[in-house]
């Protein structure tokens, strides 16, 4: 059987994650998936592409609130719950969405420790952008993640890249929602490049597009130093149309229900072999 390892979210765009138990599901994703990013003053996303010290930010979510961490020790708390008076256009990728701005005080703690000025934003209620409308199923939308509300891969893949490197390259090094795995028999490496629907814990998901990998990749997510594994390996024997890809991203069908690790994976349509 293939079964979900792992569930992870990154309630902060390019911040570290957190690793669930279990994870509820809205029609955004994962819930608190990417709900907040970072911007620059112009109102531009900001992540570890330009600032790899972002992977040192440790958010947590408690006591109604989100709490980050600085990698210099200060915290910043906001509540789960706002008004979203203090609204602003902002931009990712091509995307112009309505946000809500933290406020001022929070901006200057995460600037010092940054070393740029920037702004903690969260998408509304009444937004989220839609993904690209030749994959989406119903209207999707996601929050501030790349293009697609989950994104899934499997330990085989990882594993199989790993015995390529001369030091394995962890998970988190690729910032997925979920991780499953299965025997040899039952999961072969890049096997989910294949899929177009699967069963998770008896909800249907679309397997919509390959995950292309970035720069991210090579950043160590407990220092922040960055090299050039796995990127590099990777691109080796993983490029297709100028993407380097690993893992795939999904649309979610029923708009609310909730994963557990230990789910069972079922796959339920292939692309055809050629």
């Amino acid at each position: 059987m293939i079964r979900i390892t792992s569930l992870h979210i990154y309630p902060v765009k390019s911040m570290a994650g957190i690793a669930l138990g279990q994870a509820e599901l809205d029609e955004f994703g994962l819930c608190y998936d990417r709900a907040w990013m970072l911007t620059d003053m112009q109102g531009v996303f900001i992540t570890q592409r330009e600032f790899p010290v972002l992977a040192r930010f440790r958010p947590a979510i408690d006591g109604g609130g989100l709490r980050i961490a600085t990698p210099q020790g200060d915290t910043v708390t906001v509540p789960l719950e706002y008004d979203a008076e203090r609204r602003r256009q902002v931009r990712v990728w091509s995307s112009e969405v309505d946000a809500h701005d933290e406020g001022d005080g929070v901006a200057r703690v995460l600037s010092d420790a940054i070393g740029t000025p920037c702004r903690l934003v969260r998408m509304v209620r009444d937004f989220g952008r839609r993904v690209n409308p030749q994959r989406a199923v119903n209207d999707d939308r996601v929050h501030f993640g790349d293009g697609y509300p989950l994104h899934l891969m499997s330990m085989a893949s990882l594993n199989e890249l790993n015995s390529r490197l001369e030091s394995p390259a962890p998970v988190n090094r690729f910032r997925a929602n979920i991780i499953v795995a299965g025997s040899e028999k039952t999961l072969e490496p890049y096997e989910e490049d294949t899929w177009l629907t699967c069963s998770i814990g008896g909800m249907m998901f679309d397997c919509v597009k390959k995950t292309s990998r970035c720069v991210i990749t090579t950043i160590d997510q407990e220092t922040a130093a960055q090299g050039k594994e796995p990127l590099r390996t990777l691109a080796r024997y993983r490029t297709e149309a100028n993407n380097v890809n690993m893992g795939v991203y999904l649309i979610h069908r029923q708009k609310h229900g909730r994963l557990s690790a230990g789910d069972t994976l079922e796959v339920l349509t292939r692309q055809p072999a050629l």
